[in-house]
């Protein structure tokens, strides 16, 4: 048996990322009235880059993020960008 790490015949998977646009009042919002919804979307927003650099940095064909709302600063190159579709959780990641 060999301890290497296996090898993938068809190169590295692609990376999907599925969020929202970190805007007070429509992210986080379960952590108010304890923060503002200023606050939340801070949150989210420092979240989102972490993760984002984090897909950034890994081995990947390639790297999508299904965003409901715009693009901000806290995205790094390198990703594709597409718009969610569907109402629920469930229709949106089937979309992705």
């Amino acid at each position: 048996m060999n301890a290497a790490s296996p090898v993938n015949p068809v190169g590295p998977a692609d990376l999907i990322v599925i969020a929202k646009e970190p805007v007070p009042g429509r992210v986080k919002t379960r952590l108010t009235p304890a923060y503002t919804p200023c606050e939340a979307a801070a949150l989210a927003e420092a979240s989102l880059h972490d993760t984002l650099t984090a897909v950034a940095a890994a081995p990947a064909g390639r790297r999508t993020l299904a965003l409901d709302g715009a693009p901000g600063p806290w995205l790094p190159g390198g990703f594709t960008v597409i718009a969610q579709r569907g109402t629920g959780l469930d229709e949106r990641l089937a979309a992705a």
